[in-house]
């Protein structure tokens, strides 16, 4: 994909998520990658250790992670630029492994055909007993994957789980010394005991994840899925109020929200798993029999929320039956909010052709959940006149995610005011000159002043304030800033559009602030600082002033004589 580079990714994802994808992946977070065909899987070390996958479908790449951040994380933005990096030998990889992958399935074929029945029993039996995985992938096959699983006791593993996180004990905490990777350089002591607490406790439930996965890889999604609800009522019910921790490494409430991030990566991981799948329709039937029995269980202490579940249940959603199955599950959990569930009913509407209560129940719940307001958005499109009501009452909800949706849809001659909030955020949000000229030519020079004025002193929206006082061609205003904020540090950002508009002033700024900073300063980074800032200088093309800047700086040379490293820095920088 040719214009999958760096300005891209900078551009679909905030300026602070990047920012921290660029910093993982600088810091070489990515643990392993896996190039299978079309898809790149990696494991990138963020808070934790999270699974990032990228596919190629029709020369656009999807991302997914199963951190519980909502939306294109740091974890997919450090994926993205390891890509970037490794293009050619991405592609490259992917290429061969296609093709090695089709002369294989060519020479398989071959083989099981020369192959006697008598070799044939015996290489099978060989490999049974060599790889257990092959074992449950035959055993699903013979038995059909809606009869496995009956083998796992929800309630003994769940118990089990259980006992085994509220026996977790701190007491000791000395080891997590021992165990620190000194690959993560120096570390707070809180730091190093946090992070080895985490780790060791993730262990505690990372042994039945694996079991659950590797039951999934085999196809037994139902002794899989049981293995998940054990660990999710376990998490839900745990009791934390013994807990021994005598250095205040958690406290109660930080291992409370440690197995909540935990649970949510768990579902995720299975979520993704269970999706990349297909099977006979009696197992997502069955998929929501275990469910539902659960959630039936323990109504009394309503630990389970739909919601966790939601797009689970959307996938088993395959055709009418499996639509109407879980339709009359749904209606035997009056204790349950419908608002958790509302999506998925949603879905079971919209495999029913059931519009009059699809619709009824997206207008109810719009407002509070952002997937059914995106569907109800979408489904009134082509109607202006209801468009424009939803746009009044929801448009500026959830983070303002649907403002370009509504820009797309409506015109300043459907609603000039509403249009004019929604382009005025939509140029915001966007920070593209494009959009902000728009807007100009629109409702006039005054609106647009009064944008750039509202943008004034927010750091998210600094650069694109910056940009517009340039377009504007606002130098006194730039000028005014720069010394505003130019009291320890010279801000270059200010300073570069008017080096040459106001020359001597940004000269005396320079000056000032890298004197001042040299006086109080030794080393080598910091030389490297104030060589940035007077380069600058070299640009002025004001003749006095250039003379007067090139004074400034044998002045400087000369006061500092005996500062070889700040030589040798200005010497690169091209100062001398």
């Amino acid at each position: 994909m040719e214009n999958f580079t760096k300005e891209y990714l900078e551009n679909i994802v905030p300026e602070r998520i990047f920012w921290r994808g660029e910093d993982l992946y600088n810091e070489e977070a990515l643990k392993q990658v896996d190039i299978s065909n079309n898809r790149i899987t990696a494991k990138v070390l963020g808070s934790r250790l999270y699974t990032v996958k990228a596919e190629l479908i029709d020369n656009s790449y999807f991302f997914s992670c199963t951190c519980p951040y909502d939306g294109f994380c740091k974890h997919e933005v450090a994926l993205g630029l390891w890509m970037i990096e490794h293009k050619k030998a991405t592609l490259k990889m992917a290429k061969e492994q296609d093709t090695d992958a089709s002369q294989q399935d060519i020479d398989i074929e071959v083989l099981v055909k020369k192959a006697t029945g008598e070799q044939k029993d015996k290489f099978l039996s060989e490999a049974l007993k060599e790889f257990p995985i092959l074992l449950n992938r035959f055993e699903v096959m013979l038995k059909g994957a809606e009869n496995l699983g009956s083998e796992v006791d929800i309630d003994r593993l769940g118990k089990e789980i259980r006992k085994k996180m509220e026996a977790f004990d701190l007491t000791d905490y000395t080891r997590f010394y021992e165990s620190a990777p000194e690959s993560y350089g120096y570390r707070e002591e809180w730091q190093v005991l946090q992070d080895g607490a985490e780790a060791e406790f993730e262990e505690l439930i990372e042994q039945y994840t694996i079991k659950a996965g590797e039951l999934l890889s085999s196809r037994n999604v139902l002794g899989s899925f049981k293995y998940i609800l054990a660990v999710y009522e376990a998490i839900k019910t745990v009791d934390f109020r013994d807990f021994k921790d005598p250095a205040c490494i958690f406290e109660v409430d930080g291992l409370y929200y440690l197995t909540d991030t935990i649970l949510v990566q768990i579902l995720n991981e299975f979520r993704s798993g269970f999706s990349d799948l297909s099977f006979e329709e009696n197992v997502y039937k069955n998929i929501i029999n275990i469910l539902f029995e659960r959630v039936n269980k323990n109504r009394k202490k309503q630990i389970y929320n739909l919601s966790d579940f939601s797009e689970l249940l959307q996938r088993c959603i395959q055709n009418p039956n499996t639509a109407s199955y879980l339709h009359e599950n749904l209606k035997r959990i009056s204790q349950l909010p419908e608002e958790d569930y509302c999506e998925v009913l949603l879905a079971v509407y919209d495999k029913l052709g059931d519009k009059k209560n699809w619709l009824e129940l997206a207008e109810k719940y719009y407002k509070t959940n952002r997937n059914v307001a995106e569907k109800l958005f979408v489904h009134f499109a082509g109607d202006k006149a209801k468009l424009i009501q939803l746009a009044n009452e929801a448009a500026f909800l959830f983070d303002k995610k649907f403002i370009p949706f509504f820009y797309e849809h409506l015109t300043k001659e459907d609603n000039p005011v509403l249009y004019q909030k929604i382009l005025r955020e939509h140029v915001r949000k966007s920070q593209t000159l494009k959009l902000y000229k728009e807007y100009k030519r629109k409702y006039g020079a005054d609106a647009a002043r009064e944008f750039i004025n509202s943008l004034e002193g927010q750091w998210n929206t600094e650069k694109f304030f910056i940009s517009l006082l340039i377009e504007e061609k606002a130098y006194e205003k730039l000028l005014s800033l720069a010394k505003q904020k130019s009291v320890r540090y010279p801000e270059m950002a200010y300073l570069r559009p008017i080096v040459n508009i106001y020359p001597e002033a940004v000269y005396k700024i320079i000056s000032a602030c890298s004197e001042r900073f040299l006086e109080e300063n030794l080393g080598r980074e910091y030389y490297r600082q104030a060589a940035e800032w007077l380069k600058l200088l070299k640009k002025i093309e004001d003749k006095n002033v250039h003379q007067k800047a090139d004074s400034y700086l044998n002045r400087l040379i000369e006061k500092y004589n005996n500062r070889p490293a700040m030589k040798d820095e200005f010497r690169k920088a091209k100062l001398i």
